[in-house]
């Protein structure tokens, strides 16, 4: 069976960067042909940065944080082509984290 969509939020922050590239390689391959995956990541910058190494410290939590440059390029090393970001800041501007939609 293969879908149209792959929907996954506020989940990617707990793969570390091979889990997350699994996780791309097979939502790829439970698409179909114009399928798209749709997924939030935890932006290395700004509060991004701050909420990671919070979990680290103060709770002993492993979560991981990617540049757009990593997740295209992981996204492009499973099959993806079309790959667009939307910014999803703090109400001050400040990085938080992206929204990846990639077909």
């Amino acid at each position: 069976q293969s879908f149209d969509m792959v929907f996954s939020t506020w989940m990617t922050e707990y793969l570390n960067p091979e889990q997350l590239g699994d996780f791309f390689k097979q939502a790829k391959m439970a698409l179909k042909q114009e399928g798209k995956i749709v997924t939030t990541i935890v932006s290395k910058y700004g509060f991004g940065y701050l909420y990671i190494t919070a979990a680290r410290l103060l709770r002993g939590i492993s979560k991981y944080n990617y540049s757009k440059r990593e997740v295209c390029d992981k996204l492009r090393e499973a099959g993806f082509k079309e790959i667009s970001i939307v910014n999803l800041n703090s109400w001050l501007g400040i990085p938080w984290a992206y929204m990846v939609i990639a077909g």
